[in-house]
């Protein structure tokens, strides 16, 4: 529940107040980025905050309605997730994911592409309805541009490059991601950069969140943690 891409200067008491909502609730945009814009895009309800994923600091003006930013998206969304940057059909997109329905966000023009919704039967054969997270995976390491599905116990694995579900999927969580737990919360892949928490993917579940190296394909030392202990609002 992606996912899924942080919240005028309010009192810290009510951003804060906000902030664990999200995190409690786990209703997260899948993590969007460009050379340009290096942003987490979270949504909880018919709110969205952003974060700035090179300070790791929220960014003022937050929350706002999703109806304002992203004019329709539904609220209450499942999952969400960024489809990377190369010139594919699949890629420079946001995917938002809602029942049994998804939507295309373009990244480029800032705007719903045309005929959408549409099934995800019909755009991701194999992915099953009403998710609880899905995320892109980066374009580097062995996840090198997929986007992983996730529901229950089970994950499934879409490659986009040649725009099709990898063989043998679905999967356990288990199988894939050792110490994962099963119903997640949101999958959050945190951008491109040099800083301690780029080219991670974070899983979140309740108030606690696991972060996985991407590189060396394994959880980091010291995990899980609580969302509260690591909030940085302005």
């Amino acid at each position: 529940m992606t996912i899924s891409i942080a919240f005028s200067l309010l009192l810290i008491s009510s951003s804060l107040t906000f902030a664990r909502d999200v995190y409690d609730a786990g209703s997260y945009a899948g993590h969007s980025y460009s050379d340009r814009d290096n942003k987490l895009y979270m949504f909880s309800g018919s709110r969205y905050i952003r974060w700035d994923m090179q300070t790791g600091i929220m960014e003022k003006g937050y929350p706002r309605e999703i109806r304002i930013g992203w004019p329709g998206i539904p609220d209450n969304i499942d999952a969400a997730a960024y489809g990377s940057r190369n010139s594919v059909s699949k890629y420079q997109k946001i995917y938002i994911f809602k029942g049994g329905l998804y939507w295309r966000w373009s990244v480029s023009k800032h705007k719903m592409d045309r005929g959408y919704p549409k099934k995800i039967s019909e755009g991701w054969p194999g992915v099953p309805n009403n998710l609880d997270a899905a995320t892109f995976s980066g374009s580097r390491g062995p996840l090198a541009y997929k986007l992983y599905f996730f529901k229950g116990d089970m994950f499934w694995c879409w490659d986009l490059r040649n725009d099709r579900m990898d063989r043998g999927y679905p999967k356990k969580i288990s199988e894939g991601w050792s110490e994962i737990p099963n119903k997640i919360n949101a999958a959050i892949y945190s951008g491109e950069g040099n800083l301690h928490w780029h080219k991670k993917l974070y899983f979140s579940k309740g108030n606690q969140y696991w972060l996985w190296d991407i590189v060396p394909d394994k959880l980091m030392d010291g995990y899980p943690v609580r969302w509260t202990e690591s909030l940085k609002i302005p």
